[in-house]
């Protein structure tokens, strides 16, 4: 073999090619592995820091947060009673007290939520509501005089509790009056461990 080798140049030469074919193929695969393997090294330290950067991150601890607070508020604007009925007769004698603290003459405060149409969970053909609340309404008229829709308006706007205008008539005859229609919602914990127990005892 090797006398053969000395002997023939071309075979010299073929083989010398074949090896330098055999080195290149290899370098190119090594130089292709490599590559591939400093890739997926970019990628998963890439993946690595957007994780980091994302656990320093406090914005969505801080929404969280906000949105508790929110929710916190909102629960306490609700009137907190053991029942509808209840709840809106505290919504009565608070609406009485505003009106007298707003000097309102010749008041009439009365219930005005449809029957049945206010129960926790029910469908209407109104906004929905968040689970275990009730909608009150309440029909408020007294007489009219030069600035009192403004006092009492501002007087509502004040409070801290769930409210809103929904209409607001001002009737000259036979006797100049204001009309009000005033929504609230309720939350009677009553019904809701009635609820409660009534889904419990059909499971």
């Amino acid at each position: 073999m090797f006398e053969e080798l000395r002997a023939n140049p071309r075979l010299r030469m073929g083989l010398a090619l074949a090896l330098a074919l055999v080195l290149f193929v290899v370098l190119n695969d090594w130089r292709a592995a490599t590559g591939e393997r400093a890739r997926a090294v970019g990628r998963e330290q890439a993946r690595l820091e957007a994780t980091a950067e994302r656990a320093r991150d406090t914005a969505w601890t801080q929404r969280a947060q906000e949105a508790r607070a929110a929710r916190a508020q909102f629960e306490a604007s609700l009137w907190q009673a053991g029942s509808v009925g209840a709840a809106e007769a505290l919504f009565v004698d608070w609406m009485n007290r505003e009106m007298g603290a707003a000097k309102v003459n010749n008041l009439n405060v009365i219930a005005a939520s449809l029957p049945g149409g206010n129960a926790p969970g029910q469908v209407t053909s109104g906004p929905t509501l968040p689970d275990g609340t009730a909608l009150m309404r309440l029909s408020v008229s007294y007489e009219f005089a030069p600035g009192v829709v403004e006092r009492v308006l501002d007087r509502l706007a004040q409070t801290n509790r769930y409210l809103v205008v929904e209409s607001l008539t001002v009737r000259r005859r036979p006797l100049a009056r204001v009309e009000m229609v005033v929504s609230s919602l309720a939350r009677p914990t009553q019904d809701k461990t009635a609820a409660a127990e009534q889904k419990g005892a059909a499971r």
